[in-house]
This record gives structure tokens, sequence and C-alpha cells, in this order.
């Protein structure tokens, strides 16, 4: 499963050397913000088409289950929905026979 980035504030990225306060510098910065303002949109963009498929496939899930659901006979459906785990049988300790190898 993919990692998901901690949803804190994000950090802009800074320069380790400071800039002279030049007209080059202040283009550089304007830039690097530019750059970085297109690149959150495109990213809201992305989650905006993932949150549609997100709830497209949702609809399609609660479409199949009501479809499932429909198909069952009338008797299932009134039974209650209790699930109870397989009783496991294990063996214990005084069921094992003991035995000795020589080599």
């Amino acid at each position: 499963m993919r990692r998901l980035p901690s949803r804190g504030k994000i950090i802009p990225k800074i320069s380790t050397m400071p800039r002279q306060k030049t007209e080059a510098s202040a283009h550089l910065e304007m830039y690097k913000l530019l750059v970085e303002k297109q690149r959150l949109q495109q990213e809201l963009e992305m989650m905006a088409q993932r949150h549609i498929q997100i709830d497209q496939r949702l609809t399609e899930i609660k479409q199949e289950i009501s479809l499932i659901e429909n198909s069952l006979p009338a008797e299932q459906k009134n039974l209650p929905q209790t699930t109870t785990p397989p009783a496991k049988n294990q063996p214990s300790v005084t069921d094992f026979q003991t035995f000795l190898l020589e080599y």
C-alpha cells in the first residue's frame, strides 16, 4: 500500500543561501512561486478527478449490493446476520504421542 504524506501545512522550498536584493533575485523568486502555484493547481485538479472516480465507484458498489440483496430469497433476507467464527479443532497437549529416535 502506498504511504500517504503527512497532511500538515505545505512548507515552501527555501534556498540555503540568501540572495541579494536585486531585480534578478526578485524575478527568480517570482518564477519559483509561479512554478509552485502551477504544481499545486495540477495536484488540486488531480484530486478532484480522483474524487469523482471514487464517487462513481461507490455508486457502482451500492448498485451491485442492492442487486445482490434483491436476488436473495426472502427467507435469507429475514435471517439475522450473525457471523460466528468456525470452531477450531486444536488438539490438546494430551492428544500427542511422543517417541524417541536414536542416531
